[in-house]
């Protein structure tokens, strides 16, 4: 089974346990009175640099976050991403995992959806392995980046939400010019299934 497929079958699974989660904890207080939100996302993520870009190509992204309510506008919380890149001609992928703390404002403008804008600074961590029968081997290199997301939140059930979320990353992973990856971050689009509790 190949690594793309391992990647789905996990995220499907979780997506599994999340529903079962909440079937299971229906009786609960609304979501007004909840300080806690979880959400589990997958989308598409394409590399802002163009010679990044042509190489590597775009490619899914999965997502975990956490936020906690401090009021009713702001969230503060932490997203975990994980991005795989490939392109079938080349013998090489690229993949990325990331950790940042995040600032979150919810505005609810209507009650049937919720906008919302973030941001936050964090650790990433950009993976390129040889995949070559005549030659393997893997570098790795780490640093900060900047993320940047906005989107919309509709209600699914009391405790129950589905979010549409456009985004962008920009890393800070050395020079180019260098051999380092430099940046490595860009654009992506994303949907997330999340829960109050």
């Amino acid at each position: 089974m190949g690594q793309r497929s391992k990647s789905y079958i996990i995220f499907a699974a979780a997506i599994c346990c999340f529903v079962c989660f909440k079937e299971v904890q229906s009786q609960t207080p609304s979501h007004n009175d909840c300080k806690w939100e979880l959400s589990l996302g997958g989308g598409y993520f394409s590399p802002a640099r163009e010679g990044f870009r042509e190489y590597y190509g775009s490619n899914a992204q999965f997502e975990i976050d956490a936020a906690y309510k401090i009021s009713s506008l702001l969230r503060a919380g932490a997203d975990f991403s994980y991005t795989r890149l490939r392109k079938s001609e080349y013998p090489v992928k690229f993949t990325m995992i990331s950790f940042a703390p995040t600032i979150k404002l919810v505005f609810r403008m209507a009650q049937t959806m919720a906008p919302y804008l973030g941001g936050g600074v964090g650790y990433y961590k950009g993976t390129v392995k040889v995949c070559a029968e005549s030659a393997q081997g893997k570098f790795s290199q780490n640093g900060v980046g900047l993320k940047g997301y906005g989107g919309f939140r509709y209600p699914l059930t009391e405790r129950m939400f589905l979010a549409v979320e456009g985004r962008y990353c920009h890393t800070f992973l050395g020079d180019p010019d260098k051999g380092d990856f430099g940046n490595v971050g860009g654009f992506s689009g994303m949907a997330k299934l999340g829960m109050f509790f």
